[in-house]
């Protein structure tokens, strides 16, 4: 690619505080919180592009920064770059990708429909952060050049805040590669296929499966069996709180089985063993508030 900065999004912030073209200091924060929401998703994105590479590109943070070098007035209007130099078309792609995928998902705010699906939900938290310092009447508008057009309020993120409200726990089985140990404290890092990275506490007698895991993370995986904490009504995993079991599997157990049954095969036949009088117990209105019944949300 060229090393030619481009211009990626454009940030405009509205209000009453930014009518003389100015900004204050410590309003900057949110460009910095933008960067790191930025940041967060382009790394899922591109673990997506790239699933057979095992390691992420050496100062990735680095090149997927953004940065500015001019404010032009309208408000305080800031364009956001992109480096070109050292960029590879996947790096370039999966920052693209995050910046219209983030911008999407603030406008499903603005029309008050369901987020993205392709949305990972590690990333929700993220967005739910931003825009700590807007009130009254401030506004982030979000124009990508020739592209979507979002604004982010204080009502966006009061809307984006009440995805991740409550937390309850569960059993997990998760399965992900093993590509950061810490003996010391021992914890380790394991990254699903869905680009997420989750943080695992194993004991002193757990440490060699561990090592192992780590060492041959190109032909083996960690499955971890245990409790966890998850949050708000899109189930996103807070955090692994307990392990009852972990071991290592082959990363061709993990591959679709054309013979398999189809889970939904499976799903009509336990649903054929319950008896009738089970089934009328039901609420009449489960589908309809399902997170009511599971997780205690408010009804619809």
């Amino acid at each position: 690619m060229s090393g030619k900065w481009k211009e990626i999004i454009v940030l405009t912030f509205k209000g009453k505080r930014f009518e003389d073209n100015s900004i204050e200091i410590p309003f900057l924060t949110e460009l910095i919180r933008y960067q790191k929401m930025i940041e967060h998703s382009s790394r899922i994105i591109w673990r997506i592009l790239e699933p057979e590479r095992k390691r992420m590109p050496r100062g990735f943070e680095k090149l997927v920064t953004l940065r500015f070098n001019e404010i032009k007035p309208n408000c305080v209007t800031i364009p956001l770059k992109a480096r070109g130099t050292e960029l590879t078309q996947t790096v370039f792609t999966a920052l693209q990708k995050s910046v219209h995928l983030v911008t999407d998902t603030i406008r499903s705010l603005n029309e008050n429909i369901s987020l993205p699906d392709q949305l990972p939900k590690s990333i929700v938290p993220e967005i739910a952060k931003w825009g700590s310092s807007l009130t009254g009447d401030d506004k982030i508008i979000l124009k990508i050049p020739g592209g979507n057009e979002a604004y982010y309020t204080y009502s966006e993120r009061e809307k984006m805040k009440k995805f991740i409200e409550g937390k309850y726990t569960d059993s997990i089985d998760i399965t992900g590669e093993v590509l950061e140990v810490d003996i010391k404290r021992h914890n380790l890092h394991i990254y699903p296929d869905d680009g997420s990275r989750i943080k695992v506490q194993f004991s002193p007698e757990q440490e060699d499966i561990v090592i192992k895991a780590l060492k041959e993370h190109e032909n083996l995986m960690l499955k971890v069996k245990g409790t966890a904490v998850f949050k708000g009504t899109l189930h996103i995993l807070e955090q692994i709180t307990e392990v009852d079991d972990l071991y290592i599997i082959q990363k061709e157990e993990c591959m679709w089985d054309p013979n398999a049954k189809p889970f939904w095969e499976e799903i009509l036949e336990l649903a054929a063993s319950i008896p009738e009088e089970e089934l009328d117990k039901l609420p009449t209105d489960l589908a309809e508030n399902i997170d009511y019944y599971a997780y205690g949300s408010p009804k619809k």
